[in-house]
């Protein structure tokens, strides 16, 4: 019994969630704010003409796929396919439910491209 509550009162103090964010926004934008700024304004003009894009939702498409490929460490094993391949999956219908598109995903996979390969600011060129 005393586990059913012990989720209800774990707090975290202000601190503690700042430098989580901090350690998330280093993770997903490893060249700062120029790099975030950057992407925000690319989404902006990739899908300026599309009318049922929510950009807050391509954006966050974006991170998460950069975040399961940089995690999927592509060995030989079969195992280690398998759970890249239900990791795509379950990507995939995140997608669905967020309303993101093939033609939107195809745009969202080149941007995550150049956010990847970039080395330093310079490199940010679509």
């Amino acid at each position: 019994m005393g586990d059913m509550f012990g989720n209800w009162f774990s707090f975290t103090s202000k601190e503690q969630r700042e430098r989580k964010e901090k350690a998330a926004r280093r993770k997903a934008y490893p060249l700062g704010e120029e790099q975030e700024k950057w992407e925000d304004e690319t989404i902006k003009e990739l899908f300026k003409d599309d009318k049922k894009a929510d950009l807050k939702m391509i954006k966050y498409a974006a991170i998460s796929l950069r975040e399961m490929e940089a995690n999927s460490k592509l060995d030989e094993s079969d195992d280690s396919f398998c759970e890249l391949e239900k990791a795509l999956t379950r990507f995939k219908d995140t997608l669905d439910s967020l309303g993101i598109t093939e033609e939107q995903m195809v745009k969202i996979k080149a941007l995550n491209e150049v956010m990847t390969k970039a080395g330093k600011i310079e490199d940010l060129k679509l």
